[in-house]
Parts: C-alpha cells; sequence; structure tokens
C-alpha cells in the first residue's frame, strides 16, 4: 500500500506540473493569437497592406489550445458527460463505472498519441503556405495535447483507485 502512496503522490505532483506548462501554453497562445489579429487588423485597414500570415498562425495556435486545453479540461473533469444513468447506480457500480470511464479515456488517448504522431510525421516534409514551417508543429498539437491528457487520465485512474482502495467515494 505505501508503493501505491508514493507512487500516487509522485503521479499527483507530475499531474499539476503539467497542468501548470499547459495552462502557460495556453495563455501565451492565445495572447499571441491577440496581438497576431490585432497586427492583421491594423495592417490591412489603417495601413492597407494585408498581412499573409497571421490566419495561418492563428489556425495552428488553435489547434494547439484546443488539445492544451483538453488537458486542463480532463484533469478538472470538465469535459461533457452524461450523468443521468451512472447517479442512479449504488455507490459500488458508480464507482466501477467512474474506473472504466478513466480506463476509455486512457484508452483514447494513447491511440490519439499513437496516430497523432503518424499524421506529423507524414507531414514532415510538407511545408506551410504562408508561414513556411513544417506542418509537423502544427500536427504535432495531437501527441503534444495527447500526453499531456495522458498524464491526467493515469492520474485520474489512480485518484479513483486509492478511493477505492481507501473507501473513499470519489470515482
Amino acid at each position: 500500500m505505501s508503493w501505491f502512496n508514493r507512487c500516487y503522490s509522485a503521479m499527483e505532483k507530475i499531474s499539476l506540473a503539467v497542468n501548470a506548462l499547459a495552462k502557460f501554453m495556453v495563455i501565451a497562445f492565445l495572447a499571441t493569437m491577440t496581438l497576431t489579429t490585432a497586427a492583421q487588423i491594423f495592417f490591412r485597414y489603417i495601413l492597407n497592406a494585408a498581412l499573409i500570415w497571421p490566419e495561418e498562425l492563428n489556425v495552428f495556435l488553435m489547434a494547439w489550445i484546443t488539445f492544451t486545453g483538453s488537458s486542463i479540461a480532463l484533469r478538472n473533469m470538465g469535459h461533457i458527460g452524461v450523468e443521468l444513468f451512472v447517479n442512479l447506480l449504488p455507490g459500488p457500480l458508480t464507482r466501477v463505472v467512474g474506473l472504466c470511464t478513466k480506463v476509455a479515456i486512457l484508452f483514447f488517448v494513447v491511440l490519439l498519441v499513437k496516430y497523432g504522431f503518424s499524421v506529423a510525421q507524414m507531414n514532415l516534409g510538407v511545408s506551410s503556405s504562408a508561414l513556411g514551417i513544417s506542418m509537423f508543429w502544427p500536427r504535432f498539437s495531437l501527441v503534444a495535447g495527447g500526453l499531456m491528457m495522458l498524464v491526467q487520465a493515469l492520474f485520474l485512474l489512480m485518484r479513483d483507485l486509492r478511493a477505492i482502495i481507501t473507501k473513499g467515494e470519489t470515482a
């Protein structure tokens, strides 16, 4: 039991660090999107010289925000869920369904990382039209966000297992 508590404690610290990194990334990317959009408006309507790259950059940043933000939502259990039938189940069965849900999330995230990396690799030699960067980097948002979600899913699974082991009610 003490080995599990040590693993849980370490996983909690890793989860908090990944969550802080994801929050920083989302804030930085949103700030960048805001500045590039403001620059685009200024150049287009004030200087009559539209920039070609801000729209493409914002699309790429939105992908990164989506997947890193999903990690934050997962940590907070903020994704959409239908709990109507689960709440009608008796306590022990509710915990089992909660565990099964976390395992399903874990399975999906592993697939996201695996296939996301394949997609990113396929785009390694392709350059974006306006920025000229490798399309690997926008596609890598699947992998980076997926790895962050993997950490959070593992933490949530361990948290639920700990609650069951210590006869807690959270699942």
